[in-house]
């Protein structure tokens, strides 16, 4: 898999002290805020329906039927998929288009593949929208659709009958499960909390395993003429617990966070001498108390030179530019009599190949 740059801001503050020996005391504070490269994501999913809607033996791969757990990488994605109950539709084309069905601007329509898994490049963060396929099975057309907002580098996506029967409730007429004053008149496609979108998605495919399940035929219907919101109104009524799942997928407008990229949390880690802490992304380099006769401060990565600035300055470090491996980053003053002296040394892994994962 080739490696997958990291985007995640790491600041370095070297703690030095004029008169201090070598000291081992640098705090790397990782800015979890995800940033996707130029703005974009890469969305990478399975496109799949029941096997019952199938006739026997629509889909198999090689000798193994659709019913199984699979591991595996495609597009560069390791995946997993777990849903044994889906069987996987593969060659059929896929748009990203907005509420209206529009396509999103410059983002290509793509085919899955034999095995139903798809990657789509370069799809812009922070904008709500929707992945649409339509295909053909015994003359019959169906259509599947998943909304996403995509807010990191990798964004996963299962389409089926779940992320269907979800996506036309919120588009369709009637996209609330109950009468709320408070959403009245908001423009919901746009205030879909979607992480509560999964949770409300893996309710209804639990509902779609269960007695309470419609018949195939019906569901098979719905796919068809794009009537998936009638359906999951059907399988709300009489469900209190499940139409509180729903209706928990929109955010209050006054709570909304809105479109931009959001942060996900902080995590610092604290790397004083601790051989093997890991690092990647931009590095900010920064002396605040230099020797009063500094002329440079100098660093270091396993002895060879790689930047130097005034005393004071900060200067940017790209991980990315040195092979995954441990190194130690020296900080040394040029002092004005030619001397060197070392502030600090700090013991660290570089590492910036990312593994990208898709729990599907």
């Amino acid at each position: 898999m080739r490696p997958f740059p990291a985007f995640a801001l790491l600041s370095l503050l070297v703690a030095a002290c004029q008169s201090a020996p070598v000291q081992r005391e640098i705090t790397a504070v990782r800015v979890a805020k995800v940033i996707a490269q130029n703005g974009t994501s890469k969305v990478f999913g399975t496109l799949a329906m029941p096997a019952a809607l199938q006739p026997p033996g629509a889909y198999r791969i090689g000798n193994v039927d659709a019913d199984f757990f699979r591991i595996g990488q495609a597009h560069g994605v390791s995946y997993r998929i777990a849903d044994t109950a889906a069987a996987p539709v593969g060659r059929a084309r896929l748009r990203v288009v907005d509420a209206d069905g529009n396509p999103i601007p410059n983002v290509p329509a793509i085919d899955s593949d034999a095995h139903g898994v798809f990657s789509i490049p370069a799809v812009p963060t922070g904008v709500s929208m929707l992945i649409t396929s339509q295909f053909v099975v015994n003359g019959e057309t169906f259509t599947l659709k998943k909304y996403l907002r995509p807010s990191e580098a990798l964004t996963c996506a299962q389409v089926d009958e779940a992320s269907t029967l979800v996506v036309e409730k919120i588009v369709g007429a009637n996209p609330l499960a109950k009468e709320d004053p408070g959403l009245e008149g908001a423009d919901l496609f746009n205030l879909v909390d979607v992480p509560k979108l999964e949770a409300m998605e893996k309710a209804v495919r639990e509902t779609l395993k269960s007695p309470n399940a419609p018949a195939p035929a019906v569901l098979k219907e719905a796919l068809k003429r794009g009537k998936g919101g009638e359906v999951l109104d059907a399988l709300l009524t009489g469900k209190p617990t499940l139409v509180d799942t729903f209706e928990q997928i929109y955010q209050r407008p006054d709570a909304s966070l809105g479109l931009g990229i959001q942060a996900v949390g902080r995590n610092s880690a604290g790397i004083p001498g601790q051989d093997g802490a890991i690092v990647f992304g931009v590095i900010k380099l920064n002396v605040p108390e230099p020797p009063a006769d500094a002329r440079e401060i100098q660093y270091y990565l396993n002895g060879d030179k790689v930047v130097a600035s005034q005393p004071r300055d900060t200067l940017e470090l790209d991980t990315w530019h040195h092979p995954d491996g441990p190194y130690t980053l020296s900080t040394v003053a040029l002092l004005a009599d030619g001397k060197r002296q070392v502030l600090s040394k700090t013991y660290m892994q570089i590492r910036n190949t990312v593994t990208m994962h898709c729990n599907l």
